[in-house]
């Protein structure tokens, strides 16, 4: 496996967790600090012209995180 295919694992499973963990308690404190990791994340994506769905983002909504309604699809 390229390195670049493991880094991608790593950051995709780091985002999964950051994303269960702060919709478990939307608002939360743990919940703010999972949002600017996901926000991080989606940044950079952007910065370097990475697809959210590469990271595993594709669908999520990041203010769920904070508590705030859903955007409708």
């Amino acid at each position: 496996m390229a390195n670049s295919d493991r880094y991608a694992s790593i950051l995709n499973m780091v985002l999964e967790v950051a994303k269960k963990r702060g919709l478990e308690n939307p608002g939360g404190e743990v919940a703010s600090v999972c949002y600017e990791l996901v926000e991080t994340a989606l940044a950079e994506a952007a910065v370097w012209g990475v697809s959210p769905d590469e990271i595993g983002l594709a669908q999520f909504e990041p203010l769920s995180l904070l508590g705030a309604p859903r955007k409708a699809a």
